[in-house]
């Protein structure tokens, strides 16, 4: 890992360099911070804030693919029940909804 972590520092790019907020992104991913909390009232453990932030920012995938996988499913048989024709995103969603809003209503 030390030849990581010197590889990182050897291609640090400048602060204004347009890809400098990704190499930190990654760098910090792979490595912690070198700046330590040095108190008595604070806890010290091994997994930082932003290691814990990414596990949590990953975990929301599968639940965002499943919740976007459930609203096509669902929507495509609400579409199919009513008997209609999904062709684009024209005037026809804006005539759909204008007939089945009052059958949504009564529900």
């Amino acid at each position: 890992m030390k030849f990581l972590e010197n590889f990182f520092d050897k291609n640090r790019p400048q602060k204004s360099n347009t890809f400098f907020y990704l190499y930190e992104v990654v760098q910090n991913f792979f490595f912690s911070s070198k700046v330590a909390t040095t108190g008595k009232t604070h806890i010290r453990d091994r997994v930082d804030v932003q290691r814990v932030m990414v596990v949590v920012w990953l975990a929301t995938f599968p639940a965002m693919f499943w919740g976007m996988y459930n609203m096509g499913y669902f929507g495509l048989d609400y579409l199919d029940k009513l008997q209609t024709i999904c062709i684009g995103f024209g005037l026809e969603w804006f005539i759909l909804f204008q007939f089945t809003l009052p059958y949504l209503l009564q529900a």
